[in-house]
């Protein structure tokens, strides 16, 4: 569902009431991450192929011509369906996204505050960022925000394969003429030392704990469930507090 302007505004005046004047973080927590790869190809596919076929069929024709999904299907299902149409990467929700961004951009400039997400439902671990496009000063620009990815730990991941199709896809893309997004790579090394050549994204069980830091800053840990599935293995992500003061209360 796409939301409307009137529910942005009651948006933004939600948040922006739940805000001390001593807030330095906003944390949103969404259902799937907002900044994701976009899997174009197997999107555009789907559109070319129209409304006629059904589910199955398309699946079958697309894994069938595309290399880089390559025995997905039989590993992982239709459910990928499901995902890729439920996600902020998804064409149809290019336009609610930008504008969600754009509402927390203004927020965050007004009130000084560093806006992080969180979101999961895609069975990896990983990080990814929005930044401003000409900026030099990470620590002052208000449209840094990192999204943190991160599934509950009963979650099954998904297939190489279909790690692979994501970092094929993941590159730096535009938001809006001020506004960039990646993924980061935090994963130089498994679980079990050995190094990766995907660093995005991880395929294994996962979940993340955070805390503030004596600094202000807030540390978002990604806890990696090791291959015995004998505790975990932490991949850290800082989060630094924005050195902007706030210009409205």
């Amino acid at each position: 569902m796409i939301l409307s302007d009137e529910t942005y505004k009651l948006l933004d005046e939600q948040i922006r009431s739940n805000l001390l004047p001593t807030t330095k973080h906003l944390v949103i927590v969404l259902g799937t991450p907002l900044v994701y790869p976009a899997l174009t190809l197997f999107e555009d596919s789907l559109e070319a192929m129209g409304d006629t076929l059904s589910r199955q069929g398309i699946v079958g024709k697309i894994f069938g011509k595309c290399k880089a999904f390559e025995n997905v299907l039989g590993q992982f299902g239709p459910e990928l369906l499901d995902d890729l149409v439920d996600s902020w990467a998804c064409n149809v929700h290019t336009e609610e996204k930008r504008k969600f961004v754009e509402l927390l951009q203004a927020i965050s400039s007004q009130r000084g505050v560093r806006t992080t997400f969180v979101g999961g439902d895609v069975h990896v671990g990983g990080a990814g960022r929005l930044f401003g496009t000409n900026s030099t000063d990470r620590l002052r620009d208000p449209y840094h925000m990192t999204q943190i990815v991160s599934s509950a730990i009963v979650n099954g991941p998904p297939p190489s394969a279909v790690i692979s199709a994501l970092h094929k896809s993941a590159k730096t893309y535009p938001l809006n003429e001020h506004t960039s997004e990646e993924m980061t790579e935090i994963f130089n090394q498994d679980v079990n030392g050995e190094d990766l050549e995907h660093k995005m994204l991880l395929n294994r069980r996962n979940w993340c704990e955070v805390r503030e830091l004596s600094g202000l800053e807030l540390e978002f840990t990604i806890r990696v469930e090791n291959e015995d599935h004998s505790g975990t293995r932490k991949y850290p992500i800082l989060v630094d507090r924005l050195e902007i003061a706030a210009r409205e209360y």
